[in-house]
């Protein structure tokens, strides 16, 4: 979840520093995701994740990615300062730890109306959701204590900004680390070998119908 945590602090960041600039960003991000499902009545099932879809989505999503490394550096050049965000964060946190489990007791002892009313929310049936925040605000809180000890040591070092900035490398470095070997295209020549016995069984100038693009570009390449 780091990806998602960063950029959850600077999408915070981002509305208490510049609102005009945030709902900006928070346009482009609704507009050219949910949006674009509800605008293309999009079916539910597809062949694979055709979240290219949503690319300007992600590009808005990277920007409060990219500030959340900026509020750590301001977080650690202010860190006598508590942040309103840090805060209304736990408070969220403990306020849905509670109904989450005002849920599970009401299930639990079978109180039909309280327990459909509540298990049917956003809460869920489980402490799934509750899990996730709590994770949440707990790698923050590390973060912020971090950041924290980084300011109060090194308050005028270069080494301020380089913290926060070797921090947001780290998301983008442990996605490609876990995730290299399942894009990695080294010796995988299926596409190339498919298109090649296609144009191979063909007579000279056939015209030959293919099955959209994935059956369609190998082809081009083969060709070229």
């Amino acid at each position: 979840m780091l990806p998602l945590i960063l950029g959850l602090i600077g999408f915070f960041f981002h509305l208490t520093k510049n609102p005009k600039g945030w709902f900006v960003v928070f346009l482009l991000y609704l507009l050219t995701g949910i949006a674009i499902v509800i605008y293309l009545n999009q079916k539910p099932a597809e062949p694979r994740e055709r979240d290219y879809a949503y690319a300007a989505s992600f590009y808005a999503f990277s920007i409060w990615i990219g500030l959340g490394v900026w509020f750590l550096y301001d977080f650690a050049r202010n860190s006598n300062k508590i942040t309103k965000s840090f805060l209304y964060g736990g408070a969220a946190s403990i306020f849905i730890f509670i109904l989450e489990l005002i849920s599970i007791v009401l299930e639990y002892f079978g109180n039909d109306v309280l327990e459909n009313f509540l298990g049917n929310t956003f809460l869920g049936e489980t402490l799934a959701f509750v899990y996730s925040i709590a994770y949440i605000f707990l790698v923050s809180l590390i973060l912020f204590l971090l950041m924290m000890a980084v300011g109060n040591k090194f308050k005028t070092s270069i080494l301020l900004p380089i913290v926060p900035i070797l921090l947001g490398m780290f998301v983008p470095g442990t996605l490609a680390y876990h995730n290299w070997d399942d894009h990695d295209r080294s010796n995988r020549s299926t596409a190339r070998d498919f298109a090649e016995n296609y144009l191979n069984s063909c007579d000279y100038n056939a015209i030959l119908f293919t099955n959209g693009d994935n059956d369609t570009f190998p082809l081009w390449y083969i060709q070229e």
